[in-house]
């Protein structure tokens, strides 16, 4: 282990035990590991090692791999130490570049509203796996097409009551959306929701969304038939105002 992974590793009393423990497992592992496979090696809870796992990757002692699978909808996210004597800086680097351009473009609002928006649905459209020609799709089994060619860990949960909408669970970037730039960072991340349905070929648009960036937990709201250009944020409680006539959010054609 390198002297200064050490040393952060020393700072986080309560938890330094398990992180060791599991950069000790990945440089162990002949392969990359889930992360349900390190919480049982750790005997921790799932959400417990994710979060264990993301600490090591912003510190550049992990990185995260996609699994091969060679079939379409999302990949699993494995994790793997790097090549001894390479450590990833990446991280720190890519959101500190995020938070440049995000911060210039909210002094831009809310003229560009309708072109950040834009801007998700286009490249929502280009990291969903097109699906074959009529191909359709189990209710249960939409949430894990979204976006799936975007390595990432963030868990995307359909729900059914008491309004149809999506639970988007460990926000990538919590720290943009708490700050001035939340409303560019929301605004694209509605409009990659919206680019991915487009692209599997299903009716539902973003309309409303409830980030809370001390959770890192987003509720995003979905309505059939409907074209938004510049999504609102809406109360978590409530969520957006109710159609006439209730239809389902998230489902085939």
């Amino acid at each position: 282990m390198l002297a200064w992974e050490k040393r952060y590793l020393m700072e986080q009393t309560a938890l330094g035990g398990r992180r060791a423990r599991i950069l000790e497992i990945l440089r162990e592992a002949d392969s990359p590991l889930s992360v349900v496979e390190i919480a049982e090696m750790i005997g921790a809870h799932i959400n417990t090692a994710r979060t264990h796992l993301e600490s090591l990757v912003e510190i550049g002692s992990v990185v995260r791999v996609a699994e091969e699978s060679g079939q379409p909808g999302r990949r699993r996210i494995l994790y793997s130490c790097p090549a001894p004597g390479r450590v990833e800086h990446k991280t720190p680097w890519f959101r500190l570049l995020a938070q440049m351009l995000a911060g210039w473009a909210a002094t831009k609002l809310p003229e560009i509203d309708t072109e950040i928006h834009d801007v998700g649905v286009q490249w929502g459209r280009y990291l969903t796996t097109r699906p074959a020609p009529f191909e359709t799709f189990a209710q249960e089994t939409i949430a894990e097409r979204i976006l799936d060619k975007l390595e990432v860990t963030t868990a995307i949960e359909a729900v059914a009551e008491p309004q149809r909408h999506l639970v988007i669970r460990d926000c990538p970037v919590p720290e943009l959306v708490g700050g001035a730039s939340g409303e560019i960072i929301c605004q694209l991340h509605a409009g990659l929701i919206s680019g991915s349905f487009a692209e599997l070929g299903l009716a539902s648009r973003v309309v409303g969304i409830s980030p809370h960036a001390g959770t890192g937990i987003c509720h995003v709201w979905v309505r059939r038939n409907v074209e938004v250009t510049v999504v609102p944020f809406v109360d978590p409680e409530t969520g957006p105002e109710p159609l006439p006539e209730p239809v389902p959010a998230i489902d085939p054609q």
